[in-house]
C-alpha cells in the first residue's frame, strides 16, 4: 500500500510582502492628518447648515481625528433631536450633518483614494485606481 501523498508548495515573495505590509502599516499612521482635513471640511459644511437660534449648536461642531477614521461631533444635548428631529413635538429633522455628507461623499472618497494609493506607492506596491 501506497504511503500519503506529498504536495510541496513553495511561495515566493512572502519575506517582501510582509515587509510591504510593515510598512503600509506604518504609514497608515500618516492618514491622521487626512482624516483631520476630512473632518475640518465636513464640521465646516456642517455648521452653516445647523439652524440657528443662540449660535451654541453651530460654534460646538467639533473634530476628532484618529488613524483610521475622523469623528464630527457635538456635545450639545439637542444635537440629534435638531438632527433627527422630533415627530411628536412637530420639530422636523434639520439633516444637517446627513446633507453634508451627502454633499462632500465625492470629495471625500477622491481623498481616500488619493492618500491610500500614495500609501501604496511608498510602499512599493502597484496600485490602480478601478
Amino acid at each position: 500500500m501506497a504511503g500519503p501523498a506529498r504536495v510541496t508548495l513553495k511561495v515566493s515573495g512572502v519575506k517582501e510582502l510582509q515587509a510591504a505590509y510593515r510598512k503600509v502599516g506604518a504609514n497608515v499612521a500618516d492618514m491622521q492628518d487626512v482624516w483631520d482635513a476630512i473632518g475640518q471640511g465636513v464640521a465646516d459644511g456642517i455648521r452653516p447648515r445647523t439652524p440657528f437660534r443662540t449660535g451654541v449648536l453651530r460654534r460646538s461642531w467639533e473634530v476628532r481625528a484618529h488613524k483610521t477614521k475622523a469623528q464630527v461631533l457635538s456635545q450639545v444635548e439637542y444635537a440629534a433631536p435638531v438632527e433627527y428631529g422630533v415627530r411628536r413635538r412637530g420639530i422636523p429633522p434639520a439633516r444637517m450633518v446627513y446633507d453634508t455628507l451627502k454633499a462632500q461623499e465625492a470629495e471625500i472618497a477622491e481623498t481616500i483614494d488619493r492618500e491610500l494609493l500614495a500609501i501604496g506607492k511608498r510602499a512599493d506596491f502597484t496600485a490602480s485606481k478601478s
